[in-house]
């Protein structure tokens, strides 16, 4: 029986786009010195599988202008990028829905996170564990940092700031397309 996958991915990132400021290599000068004040000086970005690079205007291509590519499969030993950004940021949401969340496809989908370039991510853990479902049972749930709720999506508040670029991939490490 051949599983489909659905993948959901709404990540929105704080992105600085002010043309006035010179990027030195320090995002300091950009980002707010606490990352929950506003600043004038970011724009959000909102990332799915159409426009995994947050570019201003590029959402909605696929389909006239509505967001035609909310979801997409990875077959089994493969990888998927979800986000590729490059400049200063601030990741703010994951939010993925999964089609088959058996403890073994919980286990076996490992999710990477790149920063600043690094070819060695920065973050690689197995799907459930990132989203606090260890032991494969979900089971709705809401805290601060991560929200499950109603059974059938991940979604993590942890703010992650990247200097230079960000970089998020899934590994499908099972032998089931999804």
């Amino acid at each position: 029986m051949k599983l489909s996958l659905t993948i959901l991915l709404v990540i929105i990132t704080i992105y600085s786009c002010d043309s006035d400021k010179q990027l030195s290599g320090d995002a300091g000068n950009i980002l707010p010195s606490n990352m929950f004040e506003y600043s004038d000086n970011i724009e959000p970005r909102w990332v799915s599988f159409e426009n995994i690079t947050g570019s201003k205007g590029m959402g909605g291509m696929e389909n006239n202008g509505a967001k035609g590519h909310a979801c997409d499969s990875i077959t089994a030993g493969s990888t998927k990028r979800l986000l590729y950004m490059q400049g200063p940021g601030v990741i703010n949401r994951i939010w993925i829905t999964i089609i088959d969340r058996s403890p073994e496809m919980l286990r076996s989908l490992i999710i990477n996170i790149y920063w600043d370039n690094e070819e060695k991510p920065a973050v690689s853990v197995p799907f459930g564990d990132f989203f606090g479902i260890g032991l494969g049972k979900t089971a709705v749930y809401e805290n601060i940092l991560f929200s499950n709720p109603e059974g059938r999506s991940f979604n993590s508040f942890i703010q992650m700031p990247f200097k230079k670029a960000a970089k998020i991939e899934i590994v499908n490490q099972s032998e089931k397309d999804l």
